[in-house]
């Protein structure tokens, strides 16, 4: 993922402002990109990034993928299953690729990719149910 192009900084309140900046790419159908900087507020106690961070942030992009490109659309997160393989570093950029896999009856299924330094450092696959019309502040494509 090219980290050169114009990031969009997310408009977020509520939990998620607190976690942030999460910047993001122009959403394109089924393909959602997001980032944000390891900052000392993400750290655990080994001085890495917290699983529970990237959690929360993986939750967040492919919850806005799950809409795929349709801004109006709430979601609710049904499940979503982590897999962490190396530690993300305080000061590295986090990265994500989210791509939906499939919708169906009201469910959309995503998986991502997370990455830190250019090296994979979890996997994620999650199930959001469409439940309506979004609140404001929401991603806009």
């Amino acid at each position: 993922m090219n980290c050169d192009l114009d990031w969009i900084h997310m408009d977020e309140e509520g939990f998620f402002s607190r976690l942030g900046p999460i910047f993001h790419l122009p959403l394109q159908e089924g393909l959602g990109h997001f980032r944000f900087r390891a900052d000392p507020m993400h750290r655990n106690r080994r001085n890495v990034v917290h699983g529970g961070m990237l959690m929360a942030f993986a939750d967040r992009g492919m919850g806005v993928t799950a809409r795929n490109g349709e801004p109006t659309l709430a979601v609710a997160t049904v499940q979503l299953d982590m897999h962490f393989v190396r530690a993300a570093r305080i000061g590295e950029w986090v990265t994500m690729e989210c791509r939906v896999i499939r919708q169906a009856r009201g469910l959309s299924f995503v998986d991502a990719t997370l990455e830190a330094k250019g090296q994979v450092a979890a996997t994620a696959r999650g199930v959001w149910k469409i439940v309506g019309n979004s609140a404001p502040n929401e991603v806009k494509s």
